[in-house]
């Protein structure tokens, strides 16, 4: 049986959840956080990445804006 994927309304997800989300490879994810190309800011947690829920939300609405052409909500 498969479940529907579900993004928290708020608190902390892990990167690898946040990948599920985001159709991109890992590196490209970080790069682009490093670069300013993703509005992203990573919490570590000694080798657990974590990102705010929230931040992943504006992230998906920015990135759904640029390639529908249209301004992002």
């Amino acid at each position: 049986m498969k479940t529907a994927l579900t993004l928290p309304d708020n608190g902390l997800i892990r990167l690898s959840q946040v990948l599920k989300f985001i159709q991109v490879s890992r590196s490209t994810l970080l790069k682009g956080i490093a670069s300013g190309r993703f509005p992203l800011t990573p919490i570590k947690n000694g080798k657990i990445v974590f990102f705010s829920a929230e931040e992943v939300k504006k992230l998906i609405r920015f990135l759904a804006g640029q390639i529908g052409g249209g301004v992002a909500a």
